[in-house]
């Protein structure tokens, strides 16, 4: 069963085109070389295999994540242990058939040994291979056998589904997929098999999922991406309530499409998030839809949840239930089923504001039972796939608004309409900028700005300086100028209770931000309480040991504000600026984007400058449900005036349905 929450699922970022491949498998990526074999660890059949290996022409760049038990197979913490040490990656072996799990310190050794038998067989190092098993818990690996299977295998271009036969176990077919991305005008392609059948919950299930790209992308990015992707597919996954000791998710990338190397910030970082996304979701639903047992796929949609979290667990309690699967099973339209579950969430939910769909149908609305003609929806839960939808209506306009450090002291009328809609019920959320009040500051220390690519270089000196002035002086005076106007306004950053946890975005930027989890507690609370949370754009770096662990990072306001828009599943998005919007090759403005058109302009380069960041940010703001605004902020009132339709800038929408 594959369940889900609206904004990952119906609204996948589509920065460029995303094509599938025919017949794709992990082997469809230029520079990558599989196979598989028999060698006895399984009973025998004419089509079973339970060898496999997998190899590319060069090395790649790699990221990892793994099952979240506390009980883990030794392979597990050798590939741990290989990724931490940072070096190039060149292939993979895997058996199935027996986990090496729950067999002591013999799991550790065999699998360091079994890097080394595939290391001779492939002719690369030990450390340069990443080691996997699956299957019987309790059982030491039979090493012999290995050997012998490594030295049968034969590595081909078309080996890609025969590696996705070995690594099956009570799987009933091979799941294998790829896709092509357009990366800045380059044809990148992304590739994977996957295995799992039962043992299956979140988070990530028992399951094996290998991905090869030859795309070329920063190691740091990659290994920051992959974690969020995950959680938005293979984590959202589950079949019978149970997890696993083995569960992997590796992405090798081998930069032989020839592109530029994607960094983080960029469109070509969207793009491939997104095929690498789109890649990701196909090898879920072919998990789910193998399930043992399994008859129907069953998808769990949750729109208007309070927060990504509160519609993840709504998501996966429903699909979870064995109430509502026995339902399923039955075609019986007990809708009831759907509501007791999702009350027993956790996620916040009342009654009167539930929508409820059984494959498209309406069977409660505004949480009253809507009359419906139940053998048309039993027909339709007779099919392959079941789909409920639960919405959440809210009252309570929800929005997040960027406004530039030039609001400070001008005379326009941004802080009037924030303070106007609060007093209206208007939940709002303000994230403010900065630079030039930075750059005052840093002239006047007698310290240079400096910029790479139009991006501002914050080293160990001015950092100091970022956070003195945006999380003090602006923060503050922004805060006590909206008190003055008669709102309740309390300042904090990204900082404060590690809301924006973040790793190094491009070591030439120095110390600068990428958003890697955001905990939007500290503002419902202070939403909740009636104020408005002005926020600096500053975050934490993560605490993973590391020198920069625990050090304030500065991040783009304008990537803070999509990022909360998107946690938040803000009903609108609004950037106040200096510009009257978006505008196209000839200088016009444009007043309405959806969001193939926006990545259009980002991919063209038509968009450029302060403008791509904004984008970006609005399209991180649309998965989570947000409609997005680009305006001039100079303009009387404009704030309401966008809010009430009377908007001359540029409105981001997401892209039309079935497209």
């Amino acid at each position: 069963m594959e369940i889900k929450q609206i904004p990952a699922a119906r609204k996948t970022p589509m920065p460029g085109a995303i094509t599938p491949v025919d017949g794709g498998t992990i082997t469809s990526v230029r520079g990558f070389k599989a196979g598989g074999t028999y060698a006895g660890i399984k009973t025998y059949s004419d089509d079973k295999m339970d060898v496999g290996m997998l190899l590319s022409d060069t090395p790649c760049a790699a990221a990892g994540v793994f099952t979240k038990s506390s009980i883990v197979s030794p392979s597990v913490t050798v590939n741990r242990e290989t990724l931490a040490g940072g070096q190039s990656i060149r292939g993979l072996v895997v058996n199935s058939g027996i986990a090496n799990a729950g067999v002591g310190e013999q799991g550790y050794i065999d699998a360091k040994e079994m890097a080394v038998v595939a290391s001779g067989a492939l002719g690369v190092k030990a450390e340069e291979l990443l080691v996997f098993s699956t299957g019987i818990i309790g059982v030491e690996l039979p090493m012999t056998l290995i050997r012998s299977g490594v030295e049968q295998i034969e590595l081909s271009g078309s080996g890609g589904n025969p590696l996705a036969r070995a690594m099956m176990t009570t799987d009933t077919h091979p799941k294998e997929v790829a896709v092509t991305v357009d990366i800045g005008g380059t044809e990148v392609r992304i590739g994977g098999v996957a295995k799992g059948s039962g043992m299956i919950h979140p988070n990530m299930a028992t399951m094996l999922c290998f991905v090869a790209t030859d795309a070329a992308i920063d190691q740091g990015l990659l290994r920051s991406m992959l974690p969020d992707v995950a959680d938005y597919s293979l984590n959202m996954l589950t079949v019978d309530g149970d997890s696993s000791t083995n569960d992997s998710l590796v992405v090798l990338a081998n930069g032989t499409a020839g592109n530029a190397t994607i960094t983080a910030g960029t469109p070509e970082a969207d793009a491939f998030r997104a095929g690498l996304l789109e890649c990701c979701v196909q090898l879920t639903r072919m998990l789910a839809r193998d399930g043992e047992g399994a008859t129907h796929l069953l998808v769990v949609e949750v729109a208007g949840a309070r927060t990504s979290e509160d519609a993840r667990v709504a998501a996966r309690t429903i699909a979870s239930s064995l109430l509502v699967k026995s339902a399923v099973y039955g075609a019986d339209p007990n809708w009831g089923r759907l509501l007791a579950a999702l009350g027993r969430s956790q996620a916040e939910a009342v009654e009167e504001k539930i929508d409820l769909f059984i494959n498209g149908v309406c069977i409660m609305e505004a949480g009253k039972p809507i009359p419906f003609h139940r053998d048309a929806v039993v027909a339709l839960m007779r099919g392959d796939e079941v789909t409920f939808h639960s919405n959440n209506r809210s009252d309570t306009l929800s929005i997040v608004v960027k406004i530039g450090g030039s609001t400070l002291g001008s005379h326009d009328t941004t802080l009037v309409d924030l303070v106007k809609l609060q007093q209206e019920g208007t939940e709002v959320v303000v994230v403010h900028g900065g630079g030039n009040v930075i750059s005052r500051w840093m002239q006047r220390q007698g310290i240079a700005p400096q910029f790479v690519g139009g991006l501002r270089v914050t080293d160990a000196e001015s950092l100091e300086i970022v956070v003195a002035v945006l999380g003090g002086l602006i923060n503050k005076e922004l805060v006590s100028l909206m008190e003055q106007l008669g709102g309740k306004c309390i300042g904090l950053s990204g900082i404060d209770n590690r809301m924006l946890t973040c790793g190094i975005a491009n070591p030439e930027l120095g110390y600068v931000g990428e958003i890697q989890s955001v905990d939007t507690g500290p503002i419902r609370a202070l939403l909740d309480s009636g104020y408005i949370p002005m926020i600096a754009p500053l975050g934490v770096h993560k605490f993973d040991g590391s020198e920069n662990a625990g050090k304030p990072l500065n991040i783009n306001g304008d990537t803070v504000a999509g990022e909360l828009a998107r946690e938040l599943q803000a009903d609108r998005l609004v950037f106040l600026t200096d510009v009257a919007g978006v505008m196209d090759s000839g200088g016009r403005v444009i007043s309405r984007l959806d969001q193939r058109r926006a990545n259009m302009l980002l991919n063209s380069g038509v968009a450029g400058g302060g403008m791509i960041p904004k984008l970006q940010a609005c399209l991180r703001g649309l998965e989570g449900g947000a409609v997005a605004d680009i305006i001039d902020g100079r303009h009387p009132n404009a704030l309401v005036d966008c809010l009430q339709g009377r908007n001359t800038g540029t409105t981001i929408t997401p892209a039309p349905r079935g497209r």
